[in-house]
């Protein structure tokens, strides 16, 4: 049980860390943030079934459809992006064990 927490906590380091890099106005790059997850130690596979991003009050874009990327990056309308607080990692992913 503690290995799963070390990963879940590395994983959310690991996608904060990506956004928090990310340059101002940068492009946020779908596959980029594939990579920084995978490599995290312990991550054998992934799948991202929804990544969105929202403006404001504007409803939330998506840049994935769950099997293929409907936009596979994205640029901030205000230079910048920020997780959610109504959504927080540890509760908008599921993570499954390989056996």
């Amino acid at each position: 049980m503690a290995e799963m927490l070390t990963l879940k906590t590395n994983i959310e380091k690991a996608i904060k860390g990506y956004l928090r890099n990310l340059p101002f106005d940068g492009e946020f790059m779908l596959t980029a943030l594939e990579d920084a997850i995978q490599k995290v130690v312990g991550v054998k596979t992934l799948r991202l079934n929804y990544v969105g991003a929202q403006v404001g009050a504007l409803p939330y874009a998506q840049i994935t459809n769950g099997t293929a990327p409907a936009k596979p990056t994205y640029i901030p309308t205000s230079g910048y992006i920020e997780i959610d607080p109504a959504f927080p990692i540890n509760t908008t992913i599921v993570y499954y064990p390989v056996l």
